[in-house]
């Protein structure tokens, strides 16, 4: 099982790489900086704390561990 420690790093590291993304995609879609700064911050955020619990859950599942 990965530490509690370990899952926060993983999930603040795949949220700066997604983060980039859905900052670039809402800024295609909405062509405003201040907008696509909003949404991406806000989705952020809530995907970052959802992507923890959904870490920690599936780290309590022994499904497909060697």
């Amino acid at each position: 099982m990965d530490s509690k420690k370990r899952s926060i790093v993983k999930a603040v590291s795949w949220r700066i790489i997604a983060t980039l993304l859905i900052g670039i995609i809402a800024y295609i879609f909405t062509g405003a900086v201040v907008s696509s700064i909003e949404l991406t911050l806000t989705a952020a955020v809530i995907n970052t704390i959802f992507y923890y619990f959904h870490e920690r859950a599936w780290s309590t599942i022994s499904w497909g561990k060697g």
